[in-house]
């Protein structure tokens, strides 16, 4: 198997193999989602639902990392450390908490500036009656399976724009600057800036293991599949 020259990178010396193989779908997807689309800005207050997947903690620790204040939105509370370790000023469990009240709450009933939404479903149709004026409300993922509709009066009430974040299509269409953030992102990694997070490897014949675990939604951060 051939791989497109954009679509490799050169690993830093102290990156090895196993975070390597973790950093340009999750960090890429975070940098385009949050800084081509969202033209997020420092100060600003952004959420990431699904903060303990993979895009997630990317998300949460590049919104730090750009200043922003970043509040984690988790499917149970045994994730909220590791969203906080990885920037996270607030985490909301929505498993256990009323995500409407609690974001009120934290926002002082001012919203959002910027919502990366990587479940759908109910989250997504809370978060939409939650966006700050000229907010940017991004749909990139539906883990929980629904893909949901908008009420086309919330945006305009608010004058918040709906900002779909499509990486692959992205890449395809702009594979250089693709590979100029990929090369961009794994010279981040390699300098200490950024901290990709493997929560196991295993063996590629347990990959139904790891399939399974993804399912169940008990994975924090990546699993890696090794070959032999």
């Amino acid at each position: 198997m051939t791989a497109k020259a954009s679509n490799t990178v050169h690993l830093p010396s102290n990156v090895d193999f196993v975070i390597g193989s973790t950093i340009l779908h999750n960090y890429v997807t975070a940098w385009y989602a949050l800084v081509d689309r969202a033209r997020l800005q420092a100060g600003e207050t952004v959420l990431v639902t699904g903060a303990a997947g993979g895009v997630g903690l990317a998300c949460v620790e590049l919104a730090h990392l750009f200043g922003a204040r970043v509040i984690g939105a988790v499917g149970s509370a045994v994730k909220a450390s590791v969203v906080r370790d990885y920037g996270a000023d607030d985490v909301i469990d929505y498993s256990g908490q009323d995500l409407r009240e609690r974001v009120k709450a934290l926002t002082g009933g001012e919203g959002l500036d910027v919502c990366v939404e990587n479940v759908g479903g109910t989250p997504f149709a809370t978060l939409a009656r939650l966006m700050r004026w000229n907010g940017r409300l991004m749909p990139i993922g539906f883990t929980s399976g629904e893909i949901p509709s908008l009420a086309m009066n919330l945006p305009l009430l608010k004058n918040y724009s709906i900002v779909g974040a499509f990486t692959g299509a992205w890449a395809e269409r702009f594979p250089d600057e693709r590979a100029r953030v990929a090369d961009m992102i794994v010279a981040w990694v390699g300098e200490g800036k950024l901290h990709p997070r493997v929560d196991r490897v295993l063996p590629l014949e347990q990959a139904a293991d790891a399939m399974t675990a993804i399912a169940d939604r008990s994975v924090q951060g990546r699993i890696v599949l090794r070959f032999k």
